[in-house]
């Protein structure tokens, strides 16, 4: 198992800078073997897209909602 992170600094998602490390974030996350998303996350959907990752949505107080077994 590897572990990825970035030592840039989060930047406003307004700024060409802050879209920049968005992709990155959506690209490293679509190179995992499974994701956990929270409710309505159209980033973690989208990660799960690229690569067709397992996708675990979460959710308060009920189970998990799982796609692309």
């Amino acid at each position: 198992d590897k572990l990825m992170f970035s030592n840039q600094k989060k930047g406003d998602r307004n700024t060409k800078e802050g879209m920049k490390q968005a992709v990155v974030d959506l690209y490293a996350l679509s190179k995992t073997k499974k994701l956990l998303g929270s409710y309505w996350s159209s980033f973690s959907h989208t990660a799960s897209h690229l690569s067709g990752i397992q996708e675990i949505i979460v959710r308060k107080e009920r189970l998990p909602l799982i796609y692309g077994l």
